[in-house]
C-alpha cells in the first residue's frame, strides 16, 4: 500500500493551487481571455514599409503636380517660347534666261552698232582738243571710257563695260581700236592705211559676224 496515494487510504485528494494563466497584450491589440471571440485587427504594417509608401506617394504627387504645370505654362505662355532658329541661305546670284530669238539678237546687235558709233565720236572730240591726235591705243582703258563716254558703255548681253583691245576680238563685248587704219570693203575687217588721221573701230556681233567702223 502506499501512503501517498489518497484513493488508497480513501482520503480525497488535495486541492491543487489554481494555475494562472498570463496572457502577453500585444500593443495596440485588446487583450485576449481564453474562450473569447478574437476581434479582427488591421494589421500595423511595418514601419519600413509604411516610409517606403510614403515616399512613392509624394513622388507620385509630385510628378502629377508638375505634369500639370508644365500643361498650363504650355497653354498659356506658348507664344513666348523661343522659335526654333532656322538658318535662311546667302542669296545666290539669278542667271536671268537670254532670249535667243532672233528679233532679240538684231535688237542687242543694233544696239552694239550704236556703242561702237558712240566710242568714235568720243575718239573724233578727242583729236579735236589735242590738234589731231588720237589717244594711244594702251589708254583707251576703263578710266577713259568712264571719264570721256557719257552714260553707260556696256554690252547689251554681259551687261559688263566694254574692253578694247589692240587685236582681232574674238567674243561680244569687247572693241578692237587702230591707228592708221580703214575697214576693209566689207565693213567686217580693218586693214592698215596710210594717214595718222585715220582709225578704225572693230567689234563682235552675234551670230558670228563683226561690224567696223571708221572715220574717214
Amino acid at each position: 500500500m502506499d501512503p501517498n496515494n489518497p484513493q488508497q487510504n480513501n482520503q480525497p485528494a488535495p486541492p491543487q493551487p489554481p494555475v494562472q494563466q498570463t496572457y502577453q497584450q500585444m500593443p495596440n491589440q485588446l487583450p485576449i481571455y481564453p474562450n473569447q471571440a478574437q476581434p479582427y485587427q488591421e494589421p500595423t504594417p511595418a514601419p519600413g514599409s509604411l516610409r517606403g509608401d510614403k515616399r512613392l506617394l509624394g513622388a507620385i504627387i509630385v510628378g502629377v503636380i508638375s505634369l500639370v504645370l508644365l500643361l498650363v505654362v504650355s497653354l498659356i505662355g506658348g507664344g513666348d517660347e523661343t522659335a526654333p532658329t532656322t538658318v535662311n541661305p546667302e542669296p545666290t546670284d539669278t542667271v536671268e534666261a537670254v532670249d535667243t530669238s532672233e528679233e532679240a539678237i538684231a535688237t542687242r546687235n543694233t544696239a552694239r552698232k550704236a556703242d561702237l558709233a558712240r566710242l568714235m565720236s568720243v575718239m573724233q572730240n578727242f583729236a579735236t582738243e589735242n590738234n589731231g591726235a588720237f589717244p594711244e591705243q594702251t589708254a583707251v582703258d576703263a578710266g577713259f571710257l568712264a571719264s570721256h563716254v557719257d552714260g553707260e558703255f556696256i554690252d547689251p548681253l554681259s551687261q559688263e563695260t566694254y574692253t578694247v583691245i589692240d587685236t582681232v576680238p574674238s567674243e561680244v563685248g569687247t572693241i578692237q581700236y587702230a591707228k592708221e587704219a580703214r575697214c576693209n570693203d566689207s565693213e567686217q575687217g580693218i586693214v592698215l592705211s596710210a594717214g595718222t588721221r585715220l582709225i578704225a573701230l572693230l567689234t563682235v556681233l552675234e551670230g558670228g559676224n563683226s561690224i567696223c567702223l571708221d572715220n574717214k
